[in-house]
């Protein structure tokens, strides 16, 4: 009998925690959609605004941390006339990514 008033608890915390999980992953889900879309347009500043939003609910989305490293790696110039300490953070970010990738689709590593 004392478990049934924790088990209801949960219950009710589950319950009403569970709409908001699928909001996050819908949400997340139209951010990578629109990720992916800017960067087919190159236009790799929104893609990365888009896909951050996309991959930070669900850290381990391969596909979202692909095209950020992608994006990240378009953006990112060798020759650089201004601002180039933030074109050093978009290389570094780049390689982050894609190490991310590298980790985690152990399929990569075979090619």
């Amino acid at each position: 009998m004392t478990l049934r008033w924790p088990l209801l608890s949960f219950t009710l915390a589950l319950g009403l925690a569970v709409p908001q999980i699928l909001a996050q992953n819908s949400n997340a889900d139209s951010e990578l959609k629109l990720g992916i879309t800017a960067y087919g347009k190159a236009k790799y500043s929104d893609s990365i605004d888009h896909l951050e939003r996309a991959v930070t609910p669900n850290p381990k989305a391969v596909t979202g941390h692909f095209y950020l490293a992608e994006s990240y790696d378009s953006a990112y110039s060798e020759e650089c006339d201004w601002n180039c300490d933030a074109n050093e953070r978009r290389r570094a970010r780049a390689i982050e990514e894609y190490t991310r990738c590298w980790n985690w689709n152990p399929q990569i590593r075979r090619r």
